[in-house]
């Protein structure tokens, strides 16, 4: 009964918008070495996966945001350009690695 009633109220909640509360924690798993991590801010819900930070608004619960923390081994040169807005097509296009003199990329 009590799982019913969660979900019903789960389903209200859904249809009417409302954003999902998270609880602040750390979780690891040594099977699959993954580490999540929730935090909280006065204006972020912050929710990192290995290293990559994925910022929500604290009261509506849209994505603000992403950014990678320092302690992942994501390195510049393994990351792509993100998408860039062509105005005369009004086409979205993938942007595509940008190498620095150094071999690095570059955003």
């Amino acid at each position: 009964m009590r799982l019913k009633m969660s979900a019903w109220m789960g389903s209200l909640l859904n249809r009417l918008g409302a954003p999902g509360f998270v609880r602040q924690g750390r979780y690891t798993g040594h099977v699959m070495d993954v580490s999540v991590e929730v935090r909280h801010s006065a204006l972020y819900t912050v929710v990192s996966v290995n290293g990559v930070d994925v910022y929500f608004h604290r009261v509506t619960g849209i994505i603000d945001g992403v950014g990678v923390s320092q302690a992942s081994d994501c390195m510049p040169s393994d990351t792509f350009g993100s998408r860039r807005f062509d105005g005369q097509h009004g086409t979205l296009e993938l942007g595509a690695r940008i190498q620095s003199e150094s071999g690095h990329a570059s955003l």
